[in-house]
């Protein structure tokens, strides 16, 4: 009888144990989900696009009609991504969120199209129980397309799924799947050689209508046609970068035309167009067919008046 009534004792006694154990575990990990309320989704996708997150593919799986496309080493470019004059980057979750990703492609489209961007990140992100914060937030309801659930919220209009490795984010008035590309966009011809592994680089899909309101806007109203806008960004210490831009044009003979042009907007300007350190701070060079351009140290201002032609 003594026997039975000890193993009792026992079985209660590891019972309420087990019960406590299991609470402060349970309270543990959710105090982690609401911390991590930015991950979205334990769901994993198979579609795999860590090599279209690498510089060097001819392909990257982001919807075409952008403006800019950009790809990134986020590591190497922590500080011109802290530069950039996007809103979305001031938030402490997305920043929490930058410093888990290794590469991003990102697009940003035009105010007509209805959406903003379009995001594909690789990392390392801690996904457990991330769906169940999700749950909490009022703001996000849960999305579910071919098997594939993800979050949308009606106050940001983004869609967003991350798993341990990946990250998916787009804007739109409407929820979209934001892992589900119809069609991957061509990376530029000469991109790939000119970027050469800089930490930020960029191309225009547009670049025609961007340099001639640069021209414009500096005194000189004149068409000039250009098949190709690359820019890579380095960091260059505090809170500055520098870049440099390579036109692209038909033949020779419009590089050096587009040189003569600069140079004369440089003169006018005298140093004090908002361009000045952008454009005309260093002489351009012509290189066959393109015309490259090195910057002044660029701060946070020369990046907003920058992105303001956009």
């Amino acid at each position: 009888m003594a026997g039975k009534n000890i193993k009792s004792m026992i079985r209660k006694y590891f019972c309420a144990e087990t019960q406590r154990r299991w609470r402060n575990t349970v309270s543990f990990h959710f105090c982690i989900i609401i911390f991590l309320v930015f991950l979205v989704s334990c769901q994993s996708t198979s579609k795999v696009l860590d090599s279209s997150l690498r510089q060097g593919t001819q392909f990257l799986s982001l919807d075409s009609g952008a403006v800019i496309y950009v790809v990134a080493d986020t590591k190497k470019a922590r500080q011109i991504i802290d530069l950039l004059p996007v809103k979305e980057l001031e938030d402490k979750q997305i920043k929490q969120m930058i410093d888990k990703t290794d590469y991003f492609i990102a697009a940003v489209f035009p105010p007509e199209s209805g959406r903003r961007f379009q995001i594909a990140s690789s990392g390392n992100y801690p996904s457990f129980g991330a769906s169940l914060a999700f749950t909490f937030n009022s703001q996000w309801k849960k999305q579910k397309e071919k098997g594939i659930n993800y979050w949308y919220s009606k106050a940001s209009g983004v869609s967003l799924l991350v798993n341990s490795k990946q990250a998916f984010a787009v804007s739109g008035v409407n929820p979209v799947n934001p892992a589900a590309v119809p069609a991957e966009t061509k990376i530029p011809e000469g991109f790939n050689q000119f970027t050469n592994q800089a930490p930020f680089s960029c191309w225009l899909n547009n670049p025609a209508s961007f340099l001639n309101s640069i021209l414009d806007s500096a005194g000189i109203p004149l068409q000039f046609s250009v098949k190709n806008f690359f820019a890579n960004l380095f960091p260059a210490g505090g809170k500055h970068c520098q870049a440099v831009i390579r036109l692209q044009f038909e033949n020779p003979t419009h590089a050096r035309g587009m040189m003569a042009l600069l140079n004369l907007a440089g003169n006018f300007s005298g140093g004090d167009h908002p361009l000045a350190s952008i454009f005309f701070a260093n002489p351009p060079v012509v290189d066959g067919s393109n015309l490259d351009i090195k910057t002044a140290l660029l701060s946070e201002a020369d990046l907003k008046g920058l992105f303001e032609y956009f």
